[in-house]
């Protein structure tokens, strides 16, 4: 445990002198103005472990299931239930909520990213290309031609890391 920290200054040398007095031992560090930082000490312990925060960033909504949902696929609430949104089932072109963070068994909650970023570093997006909703909650990047309604997603901002933002559905058939 530190008992005590000194900085001294020599006026004539600008050179700043840190005293760190311990119980155990003394230390001086010195820090070379030009430099404007110390010279790192040895690692300190290990902190606590912070409480898990919910992946991603942006804004986020957990529901309950009644089937087993997949992570990392579009999601739609139609009647109060999360399904996987589909192109091709322009009922719920105005349902889609978001993409899911994770897997979800019935009666579990799962989390739903609503905006915002998301990483997967089993993805590989193009950042020229935008994503649409495909078939059964997937994301895809080609134009889907035989689509009942476009949807865009969000956009790569690597190929790892998209933003989250779904846009207005354009009802083709």
């Amino acid at each position: 445990m530190i008992d005590n920290v000194v900085v001294v200054v020599n006026e004539q040398e600008t050179i700043p002198t840190v005293i760190i007095n311990e119980s155990t031992a003394n230390e001086t560090i010195f820090i070379p103005p030009m430099y404007g930082s110390a010279i790192p000490g040895p690692q300190g312990p290990k902190g606590e472990k912070g409480d898990i925060g919910l992946p991603g960033t942006g804004n986020s909504t957990v529901v309950i299931t009644n089937e087993l949902i997949g992570g990392g696929r579009v999601i739609a609430i139609n009647n109060e239930i999360p399904i996987y949104a589909s192109n091709n089932n322009k009922s719920i072109a105005k349902k889609v909520l978001g993409i899911s963070l994770g897997a979800a068994e019935a009666g579990y909650e799962l989390t739903i990213q609503t905006t915002g970023l998301m990483t997967d570093p089993a993805w590989n997006w193009d950042v020229e290309k935008p994503l649409f909703l495909g078939t059964n909650g997937l994301i895809v990047q080609e134009y889907p031609i035989d689509a009942d309604f476009l949807l865009i997603v969000g956009q790569p901002v690597s190929s790892d890391t998209i933003k989250v933002n779904i846009e207005t559905p354009i009802i083709i058939k």
